[in-house]
C-alpha cells in the first residue's frame, strides 16, 4: 500500500510532484478499501515512496517548473488558483 499524500489545499484531492521535468498532479483515491497515490492525472505510474516527494503546486511553480499539460484540468485545480 502506498500512503496517500498530504493534499495540497489549492487542489481537489491531489498533490503535486515533479517527474521528467514537469509538475504532475498526483491522484489520491480509495481503491479496495486502501488509499493509493501511485498515479498522476495524465496516467504516469509512480513508484513506492512517491508520496513523500510531493510538494505544493505553488512552490513547484515558483521554482520555474513547467506544468504537465494533461494534469491540471478544472476538476483538479480550484478556480482561485488557476494561474
Amino acid at each position: 500500500m502506498i500512503a496517500a499524500p498530504e493534499c495540497d489545499p489549492d487542489l481537489h484531492g491531489h498533490s503535486a510532484i515533479v517527474r521528467e521535468s514537469l509538475c504532475h498532479a498526483v491522484v489520491s483515491d480509495l481503491h479496495d478499501v486502501e488509499y493509493r497515490s501511485d498515479l498522476t492525472e495524465c496516467g504516469m505510474v509512480l513508484g513506492r515512496g512517491a508520496a513523500q516527494e510531493t510538494d505544493l503546486r505553488k512552490s513547484i511553480a515558483e521554482r520555474g517548473v513547467e506544468m504537465c499539460p494533461d494534469c491540471w484540468p478544472a476538476h483538479v485545480v480550484s478556480e482561485d488558483h488557476l494561474h
